[in-house]
């Protein structure tokens, strides 16, 4: 059974160590040692809400009263680290569903970052690589002007970028929102060579 060993002695709101264990034996172990990786607990909590909204209802072929089963146990986990004062104090996100603000604002992002592909110049470059394979791209952390996102590297997650977008987009953007969109890489840098929805999650 998976489990996930968190730094007790953390106060809020600090980055949070997460090492993914099965079975007693660390994922991604190496000849040094378990590999871990530091996230900011809030961003976290945002990326719990992508679960919750997209893949329970889209991508898990479960019946409801599993899914509603897993809702709870996120909520229960965002519930115990606020406890903890590993993430802020603020009101605990909605898991369940979109407001009305969030989602005209997902609109205006996502307005202005078509509009910005259609208008960029193409490159001239020979394409180095491409990202197009997943159905929705999820954002895993933003900042002025760059997204980064998540992407299925074989057998595990990992995240690329930063992708260059307009400062309009990064502001709104958050952690966990999807992207139904494609990448390509020129002169070492991605870039979103065609978009076509984002979802406020």
């Amino acid at each position: 059974m998976a489990e996930i060993k968190i730094n007790e002695q953390l106060k809020s709101p600090q980055p949070v160590e997460f090492e993914h264990v099965v079975n007693g034996r660390a994922l991604g172990a190496t000849k040094d040692g378990a590999v871990t990786k530091t996230f900011d607990p809030n961003s976290l909590v945002c990326l719990f809400r992508g679960y919750s909204l997209f893949f329970l209802n889209f991508k898990l072929n479960a019946p409801e009263d599993v899914k509603e089963r897993f809702r709870k146990i996120v909520e229960e986990f965002i519930a115990w680290m606020n406890e903890k004062g590993h993430v802020e104090t603020a009101p605990i996100p909605n898991l369940r569903s979109i407001d009305p603000r969030t989602s005209s604002l997902a609109t205006q992002a996502g307005t202005i970052l078509h509009k910005a592909v259609l208008h960029s110049e193409r490159s001239r470059k020979v394409v180095e690589d491409m990202r197009n394979g997943e159905p929705l791209y999820m954002v895993s952390r933003s900042r002025a002007g760059k997204l980064w996102f998540i992407y299925h590297a074989g057998k595990e997650y990992d995240d690329f970028g930063p992708v260059s977008v307009p400062l309009g987009v990064s502001d709104i953007v958050k952690a966990g929102w999807l992207l139904d969109c494609d990448f390509v890489k020129c002169n070492g840098r991605w870039q979103i060579s065609a978009v076509r929805s984002l979802l406020p999650i």
